[in-house]
Parts: C-alpha cells; structure tokens; sequence
C-alpha cells in the first residue's frame, strides 16, 4: 500500500477515534468519579480516573486544587470534556 494511502487511512481512522473518545468524554459530564491526584501546580491539580493509564491516556484537570496532595484520592464532579482530556471540581 503506497504510503500516501497508508496516511489518508490512518488519518480517517484517527478522525473516527477521535469522534468516539469525544462522545464517551462528554457523556462522563455531571458524573462523580475517585481520581488518583498525580501533581499539583500553580494552575490546579492534574490526576487520573480508574480508565486513565499513565502516559497514554488522558488526565482530569482540576483547576481549584486547593487542598490537594499528590498521590491521594479525591471524589471530583467532571465539569467539562475534551477529545483526550477530562476537567473536573472537588465534589462536595
């Protein structure tokens, strides 16, 4: 397969991913969820739900991270979905 064709596939592919990803992320929206809290900057907390391997896949941002340590659990509210990425509030 000439590898003009072999990027258009794999270009289609990764539109289609992309879609699937989006759709799942969004419908995570309003849902409670324990996260891992992997660092903390300036600009929040950045952590990891169960389906989310380090690395590889997306990270919750957590903007108000107040409070919040590395390496603990916390139960977030998710607020907002990206294609890769979820953004999320302490849940009350």
């Amino acid at each position: 397969v000439p590898r003009a064709v072999r990027r258009e596939r794999l270009e289609r592919l990764m539109d289609v991913q992309r879609g699937i990803s989006l759709e799942k992320n969004e419908a995570r929206i309003g849902r409670r969820v324990t996260v891992l809290v992997d660092a903390v900057t300036d600009d929040g907390a950045v952590a990891r739900a169960p389906w989310q391997a380090p690395e590889v896949d997306g990270v919750v941002a957590i903007p108000d991270a107040d409070g919040l340590e590395p390496g603990t659990f916390v139960t977030v509210q998710i607020t907002a979905a990206g294609e890769q990425d979820l953004t999320a509030r302490v849940a009350s």
